[in-house]
């Protein structure tokens, strides 16, 4: 992705804005998202800040590729061009 199509998605995703995503891919460390084919930019969910709300004392397990998440964009990391989602309240939040 190129400079301009970097500050397109940015703009586009400001901090604070709610996305719908799909998991595109899962790692150990979190998972990648896949939020519209008309931004390039990586979408990214660690692991850490994936915290829905719970009903339970049970750990709500990871979504699956290919499940749909609705998070918060909480940084863009210019160096690796990347928009990072919370889903919920991260553990330091509580």
């Amino acid at each position: 992705m190129n400079d301009s199509e970097w500050d397109d998605a940015k703009r586009a995703y400001p901090l604070g804005t709610i996305v719908r995503a799909r998991v595109a891919a899962m790692f150990q460390f979190g998972l990648f998202l896949e939020v519209d084919q008309g931004v390039p930019a990586k979408f990214f969910l660690d692991i850490a800040s994936y915290a829905p709300e719970k009903i339970s004392d049970t750990p709500e397990p990871l979504p699956h590729v290919g499940e749909m998440v609705e998070g918060t964009v909480v940084s863009q990391v210019d160096r690796d061009q990347q928009i990072r989602i919370r889903v919920g309240n991260a553990s330091w939040d509580v």
